[in-house]
């Protein structure tokens, strides 16, 4: 037999009607809207045509970083041939048992012969164009100079060593230098410009 449940009635607390009073004077915020500041300064700008001049300034900049970026320091202009092999960067940080197994690991063969040159100086752009022209697969690496004269001069597409990232990672300390196939494995070599022709014809 079901018993019957009495209603339960829930009272109202009167002080949840009550309105809370402020503790202190209440002040409207007084800061600007930092998004309106910004756009209204960026109307300003445009008005007066400052922001069209920076834009096309900043625009410019890129452009010139484009055709001619920061040369890559710290290289010299090679004085004698230079031959060393090419080896795998292997950080220091890894395990002496990881370090055996990585130092195992045989360099892959590079795909393309990869020449680096100051793109400033005549003798090294000679120099590129007397190995390109003998080995059209090969690529020509500026760590100095414009890359649209030097692609102008040397009728090929140039590429650019940003930051000097390859000549660091493969030991390259003076141009010209080339990156090849050798006998032994992958190896790098440095000459002077002037001595392309011996180079051709005995070491590549």
């Amino acid at each position: 037999m079901l018993k019957d449940h009495k209603a339960v009635t829930v009272k109202e607390n009167p002080a949840a009607k009550e309105k809370l009073q402020a503790l202190g004077p209440i002040y409207p915020i007084a800061e600007p809207d930092l998004l309106e500041l910004f756009m209204e300064r960026i109307n300003q700008l445009k008005s007066s045509g400052q922001y069209q001049k920076r834009f096309d300034q900043e625009k410019q900049k890129i452009a010139e970083l484009m055709r001619n970026p920061p040369a890559v320091v710290g290289l010299a202009k090679a004085q004698e041939i230079r031959i060393w092999p090419l080896e795998a960067s292997i950080p220091e940080t890894l395990p002496e048992s990881l370090l055996r197994q990585a130092a195992s690991v045989e360099m892959p063969r590079i795909s393309r012969e990869l020449i680096f040159i100051d793109g400033t100086d005549k003798e090294e752009l000679n120099a590129a164009k007397a190995i390109a022209e003998k080995r059209p697969d090969s690529r020509i690496v500026l760590v100095n100079g414009s890359i649209g004269e030097a692609s102008r001069t040397l009728n090929r597409r140039i590429f650019f060593d940003q930051g000097g990232s390859l000549t660091r990672l493969f030991g390259i300390h003076a141009t010209p230098a080339i990156l090849f196939n050798g006998t032994d494995g992958p190896s790098g070599m440095e000459f002077p410009p002037q001595e392309v022709q011996s180079v051709l014809s005995n070491s590549l």
